[in-house]
């Protein structure tokens, strides 16, 4: 979960010439720039949030580009994030998911989405597999001051939408949530959930230390 992974820019930029270009935007661990996106609404508002820095990383370095020119202009195709040659979604708080109905994208929030899947049985397995961690030397569970009402409901595997809501709320206080945000996204089987749990097991009792200007990036994903 720690090695540096890149935050990629796509443009399409317009000057002297037009072409497609990428920049690497930020060089952090995955999920120190899953805590920087988490703050922005959609991909569109980190561009326009930051296009200023973008532009000028651009003039910066526009031969390693293969511009002649500053652009004049730019549009964004896409961002996403690079590790090694494989390539992940970044995240925003709206999500972008293929419609199995229409067969097409469509955006949905966040919060709806894991929501959704804590429902569809997440919440439990979630509940499980944290308990059976707590064997672990310095784990701290995600459900520490749950209120009881919720434990009581998940031991006995009853799951109610104004339940999630409630623990939905508990979870996103959880200064770690970022850095685990992922594990409630993607659809997976409970064997496949367990083997992932380990890197959150692994994340949460082993915190490397992080660089200055890393700790800035640190805000819990919030409303």
């Amino acid at each position: 979960m720690y090695e540096l992974t890149e935050l990629i820019i796509e443009l399409e930029v317009y000057g002297a010439e037009n072409k497609t270009i990428r920049i690497p935007f930020r060089i952090y661990s995955q999920q120190l720039i899953d805590f920087e996106t988490l703050k922005y609404i959609s991909a569109e508002d980190y561009f326009e949030k930051n296009k200023e820095e973008i532009k000028e990383k651009i003039e910066k370095s526009k031969e390693k580009f293969g511009l002649i020119m500053n652009p004049i202009g730019m549009d964004l195709k896409r961002i996403y994030i690079k590790k090694g040659l494989r390539e992940y979604k970044a995240l925003f708080q709206t999500y972008s998911i293929v419609d199995s109905y229409q067969h097409q994208n469509v955006s949905v929030s966040l919060d709806s989405l894991i929501k959704k899947n804590l429902f569809n049985g997440f919440a439990i397995i979630l509940y499980e597999l944290d308990k059976k961690a707590l064997e672990v030397e310095g784990y701290q569970s995600l459900f520490k001051n749950c209120p009881q009402r919720i434990i009581d409901m998940l031991e006995l595997g009853i799951l109610t939408k104004e339940m999630i809501e409630e623990l939905w709320k508990h979870l996103k206080r959880d200064p770690d949530l970022s850095a685990i945000i992922r594990y409630f996204l993607s659809k997976k089987s409970k064997e496949k959930f367990q083997i992932d749990f380990q890197e959150i097991i692994k994340y949460r009792t082993q915190k490397p230390k992080l660089a200055k200007e890393e700790r800035k990036i640190l805000t819990p994903y919030n409303d």
